[in-house]
């Protein structure tokens, strides 16, 4: 074992200052921050969102490719690499490895699987953070640097499998918003000239409300019972994991899996009243819908700041373009079909992740 301390000199970023405008006057030098860093794989680094000039290299840290650099304040254990030079912020926490003794991208991996461990190290505060001093106390396993490449490579094949998976479900919800288009015309300008009708006319707004939870639902609990923090994931996958909290018959406002789609409508919570549940009269249009959402911008419908919500009067009060039902259910076929593809992919997806878990655990423990 080592620490990541021994394996190379570890810088924390800065951010030149705003004040100066000659320090962003130009796009010279990538300039890294957490928002470049993808979730769950090793990010390589060869553009930024922010840059800064050639005349703000002094007053950064600049580090030379195939450093590692870790998020260490508010999301901890992100991991990428850099393939050109770059400045971060002090957000950022990096490593330029002695690459006699270290492969960069197995150090990489090893502290990405450190995730955990750093999340609970870091200090319990509004904002967590995990300062210079524990973040070169971590210890990874050092191997000779022949296997630690073997390693690396064997990783990195996986992480492009997981990363084609990824795309390729993209593509397919690309494709499915490219056939809506062709099929109805752009949602908002209407250019087919489609009727439009109120969405309390399509749909019935169910009312939510928040269940006591009671020892005995949690015990004798069958049906997941959502809130905000839980929609999305149920929505899109179905998934029912163990973090879900299940109530009795008795004791919820049931949320069916017939009911297709929800909007949240205030911050993370677990009670059902922070969520509207909307029930279509029927399977084309509530796939019509759900695409068509996707499509138009609900940002003048929201209310508030700190807590921004979704009326219901509003919600219900929106116009919607109204093709033919026949047309409608064309589109839900074909959104049938695609589907069925992507729950192909998906599968594949799950077998990798769970295959870079296993190796991950054989690997770094």
């Amino acid at each position: 074992m080592a620490k990541l301390g021994e394996l190379g000199k570890i810088i924390t970023g800065n951010t030149p200052k705003t004040s100066d405008a000659q320090n962003y006057e130009s796009n010279d030098i990538c300039f890294v921050k957490p928002s470049d860093f993808r979730d769950n794989e090793i990010t390589e680094i060869h553009q930024s969102e922010f840059y800064i000039s050639a005349y703000a290299k002094d007053k950064a840290r600049v580090l030379p490719t195939d450093s590692i650099l870790v998020t260490c304040i508010g999301i901890i254990g992100k991991v990428a690499i850099n393939k050109v030079p770059c400045a971060f912020n002090q957000q950022i926490n990096a490593i330029v490895p002695e690459k006699k003794v270290c492969n960069p991208r197995y150090i990489a991996y090893a502290i990405q699987n450190l995730q955990p461990k750093m999340q609970s190290t870091a200090n319990a505060a509004v904002v967590p953070i995990l300062n210079k001093t524990q973040f070169s106390n971590l210890e990874v396993p050092l191997l000779p640097v022949g296997e630690q490449k073997q390693i690396a490579c064997n990783l990195n094949k996986i992480d492009k499998l997981i990363s084609l998976r990824k795309q390729q479900l993209a593509k397919l919800d690309e494709l499915v918003k490219a056939r809506f288009v062709e099929m109805f015309g752009e949602p908002m300008s209407n250019p087919m000239g489609w009727k439009r009708v109120r969405f309390d006319s399509i749909s019935e707004n169910l009312d939510s409300k928040r269940v006591p939870v009671t020892e005995s639902d949690r015990k004798d609990g069958i049906y997941p019972y959502y809130g905000a923090s839980g929609i999305v994931d149920w929505i899109n996958d179905y998934i029912f994991d163990e973090d879900i909290l299940l109530v009795s018959e008795d004791g919820a406002n049931l949320l069916m899996r017939s009911t297709p789609i929800a909007f949240s409508v205030s911050g993370k919570s677990w009670v059902n009243n922070h969520a509207h549940v909307v029930r279509f009269h029927d399977f084309a249009t509530q796939k019509f819908i759900e695409v068509y959402f996707s499509l138009i911008d609900i940002s003048e419908y929201i209310t508030g700041t700190a807590q921004p919500k979704l009326n219901q009067a509003k919600l219900n009060a929106m116009l919607f373009c109204w093709p033919p039902l026949a047309l409608q259910n064309q589109f839900a076929a074909f959104v049938e079909r695609v589907d069925q593809q992507k729950q192909t992919v998906q599968q594949s997806l799950d077998k990798l992740e769970l295959m870079k878990k296993a190796l991950m655990q054989e690997y770094f423990g």
